[in-house]
């Protein structure tokens, strides 16, 4: 690339970054690595059957991790507030609809084939389309039941 190049896409950036607070996004970022280190967590001693040495971390950051990140995005509503209604609607509520039903449809496709060998389509349609916390008493057991998208 050259000297132009590089000058033009490091002034984009900068210019990009410029009505953005550092330490907010660090922090935010902070509280969603342990979100992620949380669910990785769990989900590989729960397969494990054992705890590991990552869970003592786990458990100081679980009463302030979704908190601060909550009270932290909290700082620039005003700035959300005062923007156009058909602005906000694009940039939130219509961007992440669409990334949602993309996750869910990606996840219903890797995991209906497992609900349905376990328990049969119709039981698995069922759990997927009524999710519930009464699960295990509709469908029978908590094995064709682990259907939570």
């Amino acid at each position: 690339m050259t000297g132009i190049g590089t000058s033009a896409v490091t002034m984009r950036s900068t210019q990009a970054a410029a009505g953005r607070i550092d330490w907010v996004d660090y922090a935010k970022g902070i509280c969603i690595v342990m979100v992620v280190m949380m669910h990785s967590v769990l989900g590989v001693e729960l397969a494990a059957g054992q705890t590991g040495f990552m869970h003592v971390l786990v458990a100081f950051a679980k009463p302030f991790r979704m908190p601060d990140f909550f009270l932290i995005s909290g700082l620039f509503l005003s700035v959300v507030i005062d923007r156009d209604w058909r602005t906000y609607l694009d940039r939130k509520v219509v961007h992440f609809a669409y990334f949602y039903v993309l996750w869910v449809t990606i996840q219903f496709g890797f995991k209906a084939p497992g609900f349905a060998a376990e328990s049969g389509w119709p039981m698995s349609a069922s759990c997927i389309l009524n999710p519930s916390s009464s699960r295990s008493a509709r469908c029978g057991s908590s094995i064709s039941c682990r259907c939570s998208l």
